[in-house]
């Protein structure tokens, strides 16, 4: 979970009376002999739609600029990574990375 520095994002805090605006699934990816291990962020945003970004590039940049996030809260889900679980968690990476995203008060609404 995210706190960004955009005016929309402090629009849904004000709006939400929340402390963040923004969520997104921190992911492992271990190559199929179980080594080199890679973390993605995996988000949704009106700039970039839906996007796998590495974590590394992310983390370095929360709350050092303005074009990303002021903070970062994490929280940990507890996800069974076998069998049809993890099937349909890959089919959806697959089928949702590439494309594009907005939100409008409409759709809210």
């Amino acid at each position: 979970m995210f706190r960004a520095t955009h005016k929309r994002s402090k629009l849904v805090r004000f709006l939400t009376r929340g402390e963040i605006d923004h969520c997104a699934m921190v992911l492992r990816f271990i190559d199929d002999h179980g080594e080199d291990e890679e973390i993605y962020l995996f988000d949704a945003t009106a700039d970039l739609g839906v996007s796998l970004s590495k974590w590394s590039t992310v983390r370095d940049h929360i709350g050092k600029s303005d074009t990303f996030y002021s903070e970062c809260i994490y929280r940990k889900v507890d996800f069974n990574r076998k069998g049809i679980g993890m099937l349909n968690l890959e089919k959806f990476l697959d089928e949702s990375v590439g494309k594009s995203y907005s939100l409008s008060f409409k759709k809210v609404m």
